[in-house]
This record gives C-alpha cells, sequence and structure tokens, in this order.
C-alpha cells in the first residue's frame, strides 16, 4: 500500500493499480482495492476503466459507498444526471435512517437546478440528524441560490 501511494503521490497513478491489481489477487473478496484502482485510474483520466474498477468493488461490496459516490460523480462528469439521481435514489432507499445519502441526493438535483426536490431532501437529513453539518451547508446553498438569504441567514444560526 505504501508503494501505492508513493507512485500516486510522484503523478504516477497506473503504476498504482499495478500494485492494487495485485494486492486484490492476495485478498480476492476486499471491494478496497477494485475501489483504490478505480481511484487511481479517475487521476489517469481513464474513466472507463475507472468504472469497471467501481463496479468490481460493488461486484465485491453492493453497499460500498465510496464506489458508489463515485460512479455517481462520473455520471456527472459525463453530464449523465440521470443516472447519478437514480444511483442516488438507490443509496437512500438502502440506507433510509441515514443523512448523508440524503445530502448525495441533494446535491445532485442542485446540480439539476431541481431546488424543490433538493431543498426537501435535505429537510429530511436535518430530520435524520439535526448536526449533520453538510445537510445545513447545502440547505443555505439552496436558499442562497434561489435568493432567499434571511432562510439562509436563520438557517445558519440554526445550524451553529
Amino acid at each position: 500500500m505504501l508503494l501505492a501511494s508513493a507512485y500516486r503521490s510522484r503523478g504516477t497513478p497506473l503504476d498504482a493499480v499495478g500494485v492494487y491489481q495485485a494486492l486484490a489477487k492476495s485478498v480476492p473478496t476486499n471491494a478496497a482495492f477494485a475501489f483504490l484502482s478505480g481511484s487511481a485510474f479517475v487521476e489517469a483520466h481513464r474513466d472507463v476503466d475507472a468504472r469497471k474498477s467501481f463496479n468490481e468493488a460493488l461486484k465485491l461490496d453492493s453497499n460500498h459507498r465510496l464506489a458508489i459516490n463515485s460512479l455517481i460523480d462520473l455520471d456527472v462528469r459525463e453530464k449523465k444526471i440521470n443516472a447519478a439521481l437514480e444511483r442516488a435514489k438507490a443509496q437512500v432507499q438502502r440506507a433510509p435512517k441515514e443523512a448523508q445519502p440524503l445530502v448525495v441526493l441533494a446535491h445532485l438535483h442542485i446540480t439539476a437546478n431541481e431546488f424543490d426536490k433538493a431543498e426537501s431532501a435535505l429537510h429530511q437529513a436535518i430530520a435524520l440528524d439535526a448536526d449533520f453539518q453538510p445537510a445545513h451547508q447545502e440547505l443555505m446553498r439552496v436558499y442562497v441560490m434561489t435568493k432567499r438569504y434571511d432562510q439562509a441567514l436563520s438557517s445558519a444560526e440554526t445550524a451553529i
């Protein structure tokens, strides 16, 4: 792992992929190595290979959040907002009592200029975890983007 980190820090992420793939052979059921390969492929701007690696991680662990979020990021970068939204909605379904997936969903709604849906998801996230700061931050962002500055200020005061 240290060698892979060294390769990545010196700007040769594809060398790190080789290390991750070798490690994956020794522990073939560990999704982390497929995920790490995918993240190194992203660094190398090889999105097709990254997507394959993230999907491999999901075959090994269907709830691997980092792989799911990385696929969402790839979908957004490729302007596949509907695919990203579907992934995020599935994540919310899998973890209905957690705030983080709702914040991811809200962020995608913001990207799609669906501010009402974003606001609704953020209110749900805050209802689940009133201390989850990313939900409050995104909600303030929605208020500012929709020119509801008083609500943004009130939301900021509530979050503190």
